[in-house]
């Protein structure tokens, strides 16, 4: 049987310094994440909020399966971090082969504890808002040769490969759920997605900071051409591609500001 032998998570109020970002790197050294408040805009942005990257983000990784996770909360940092906390805890627990499309949204779905109220908030209207997020979830199953998932909101999931480019395998959507509402948990609120996946290639998820780097503004922002130019010059090394990734949002792409929102990367080598 096959558990989930190594993992971690990374979570936005730990990390708000501008223009900087932590990296992890499983043992396998093919499965790595970063996280990174943005730049300096997202702080005057958000001076509401004394916790402003909302993000959080969490990787497994078995022999078989790995398992990647991101979100990217409103409101607060709250709903994010109560959801990749819970996911966390139940990927570590999945015994056996890798989780199942049923197996998977138990591990997203399965409402958590009632999430802490908000403190330390500046505006009384933010203060009374409630917090959210997105989420993306998916696994990469090996032996399959398959990547199988759910997403509820904006972010994405890419499969990046030398024949095939960046193939986007989600659409972004203005939904949020709080993870700790059963009704907002509704399977038909969610995006699921699969597609194969071959030995070599590269599976990423990432929240909006990528492909909205210059805040609101997709098409000025990191795009599938951009995705395949960093797969490139990595030269098929996961960790050189999140970090060429991680600084391309912040710096901007063709002349075009970056860095002006929360990021999170988390990427898997088939």
């Amino acid at each position: 049987m096959t558990t989930a032998k190594d993992s971690a998570a990374l979570f936005g109020e730990d990390h708000a310094t501008p223009n900087e970002f932590a990296m992890h790197g499983l043992a396998s050294g093919r499965v790595w994440c970063a996280l990174s408040v943005g730049g300096p805009k997202v702080l005057v942005r958000k001076a509401d909020d004394p916790q402003p990257n909302e993000d959080a983000l969490c990787v497994a990784e078995t022999d078989a399966w790995v398992l990647l996770a991101v979100a990217d909360a409103h409101h607060g940092v709250e709903a994010s971090h109560a959801w990749i906390d819970a996911i966390a805890e139940r990927v570590e627990a999945h015994r056996g082969a890798a989780p199942s499309a049923d197996d998977l949204w138990s591990i997203v779905a399965t409402p958590t504890p009632p999430l802490p109220q908000p403190e330390g908030r500046t505006s009384t209207a933010v203060a009374t808002l409630r917090s959210e997020s997105t989420l993306l979830a998916l696994v990469v199953d090996r032996r399959r040769g398959e990547v199988r998932g759910v997403s509820l909101g904006d972010s994405s999931a890419v499969v990046v490969g030398l024949d095939r480019g960046a193939q986007i395998l989600t659409r972004p959507a203005p939904l949020y759920a709080s993870p700790d509402d059963a009704g907002a948990l509704a399977r038909a609120r969610f995006q699921s997605f699969s597609a194969p996946v071959s030995p070599g290639e590269l599976v990423l998820v990432y929240t909006d900071g990528v492909n909205e780097c210059e805040y609101g503004n997709p098409a000025t922002s990191i795009g599938p051409s951009h995705l395949e130019s960093v797969w490139i010059r990595s030269a098929g090394d996961t960790e050189r591609f999140v970090e060429g990734l991680m600084r391309l949002a912040l710096s901007g792409v063709d002349g075009h500001p970056g860095g002006e929102d929360n990021i999170a990367v988390a990427a898997a080598r088939v």
